[in-house]
């Protein structure tokens, strides 16, 4: 059954002279042999049909009554109760239709990668990472420290910047694993991988379904962008990256940008909020000019009041 036909057809066996029993239906579909739901996730979300369906998902759920959903949602997008019992892993087979599939952020996130989940600031050490001087190892070790102090209050924005090898995302995937572990809701992103996953899900079809996903990723307690600046510089994408930005800069969200781009190489908009005093700090990772000049020759100009603090 289509799932709000079947909701449907539950509202209307509540009525007197119903065909069927409100109570008689709900047990026929229930303890079906095989149950087929198509496009679970269209219905209308109001309490009682969550209930319901919750009521149905459970008992099959428990009985291990074979069922099979079909839905244009994520997993995760499901009401939690919903959720658990699709993702268990013990029972539920998950597949993607390739044509039509959806990039989940935990398919983005890159702390889930075994990898990074291993970069901890018990883990990280200065004395390991690529230097051109020693007197950098000194300044990397700053770095730590400011950055362990950040992840037990993170409050405002921290932007790490620094020439690839220098440790840059092992300290924001320290700061992303401990804060996590913590209890807070955290993704880390790599900034190309961010705008292709937009482009993807941009559709004047289905705008439903890039709202929402760019939501999750504006309103995350902790986001995490990574290697700012590798991305194609296109009109959409800066856009983007701007829209991004300037939400959480307006929220005041929690935010941690590595980078290995100068001053002079970024968007204006996206530079003046990465760089505003009144919220953002910055991690250098060695001797880094990040006020280099720009293609012009010229300095571009720092925001007033205090500097951005630096290791």
């Amino acid at each position: 059954m289509v799932t709000p036909d079947l909701l449907d057809h539950l509202r209307s066996a509540y009525q007197p002279g119903s065909d069927v029993g409100y109570d008689d239906l709900f047990e026929l579909v229930r303890s079906a042999p095989v149950l087929v739901l198509d496009d679970l996730g269209v219905q209308s979300s109001t309490p009682w049909a969550e209930e319901k369906l919750f009521q149905l998902i459970n008992h099959r759920y428990n009985s291990q009554l074979p069922t099979v959903f079909t839905t244009n949602l994520d997993p995760s997008e499901f009401d939690a109760r919903i959720r658990s019992r699709l993702s268990d892993g013990t029972l539920s087979q998950i597949h993607h239709l390739e044509s039509g599939a959806r990039v989940a952020i935990a398919d983005l996130d890159v702390l889930e990668l075994a990898h990074l989940r291993n970069m901890t600031f018990k883990t990280f050490d200065p004395q390991i990472v690529q230097v051109d001087h020693r007197e950098e190892v000194q300044d990397i070790a700053n770095a730590y420290r400011e950055a362990m102090r950040y992840a037990e209050a993170p409050t405002d924005w921290l932007l790490i910047a620094g020439v690839t090898g220098r440790g840059k995302t092992r300290l924001a995937a320290a700061i992303g694993n401990y804060c996590r572990d913590t209890g807070l809701s955290v993704i880390m992103v790599v900034v190309p991988d961010l705008l292709d996953w937009l482009r993807v899900g941009f559709s004047p079809h289905n705008p439903r379904s890039f709202d929402e996903l760019f939501e999750r990723v504006k309103n995350v307690h902790l986001l995490i962008l990574d290697d700012l600046g590798s991305q194609s510089s296109t009109p959409w994408a800066d856009e983007k990256l701007f829209q991004l930005l300037n939400f959480r800069y307006n929220a005041s969200l929690p935010t941690v940008v590595t980078t290995n781009a100068t001053a002079g190489r970024m968007e204006e908009r996206v530079r003046t909020r990465l760089t505003d005093p009144q919220i953002s700090s910055m991690l250098l990772m060695g001797r880094f000019d990040f006020w280099s000049k720009n293609d012009s020759g010229t300095l571009p100009v720092r925001p007033r009041g205090r500097p951005p603090r630096r290791s």
